[in-house]
């Protein structure tokens, strides 16, 4: 796994030298670090949208009150809950509407 990672990682590590993919910056407009940046910050957003739909809606309603409850009282827990199910789905797609710029705030 490790020797995964650095030959994954090498192209990233040694992006700003411009020796490897020399006309990168000139098919997509951005270096290969910004352009690799942006998947990533688009990845975490998605990834923290289902991961939401899966804890609020998949998961079994005794796994998730047991997890919740190893860190805290449980008169938080349904209001956490309904914010779970409702609010933060709903701040998720506001951030990805607002990071593909199809609204502004």
């Amino acid at each position: 796994a490790c020797g995964l990672v650095f030959i994954l990682g090498l192209p990233t590590a040694i992006s700003g030298s411009e020796g490897i993919f020399p006309s990168w910056h000139l098919i997509f407009g951005e270096s290969f670090m910004e352009t690799i940046n942006l998947l990533i910050d688009w990845l975490l957003v998605i990834i923290a949208f289902f991961t939401t739909i899966f804890i609020g809606f998949r998961l079994s309603s005794e796994v998730r009150a047991q997890g919740f409850l190893a860190g805290t009282k449980s008169i938080f827990y349904g209001p956490w809950l309904f914010l779970l199910r409702t609010l933060v789905p709903l701040a998720i797609l506001a951030v990805m509407a607002q990071r593909a710029q199809l609204i502004n705030f």
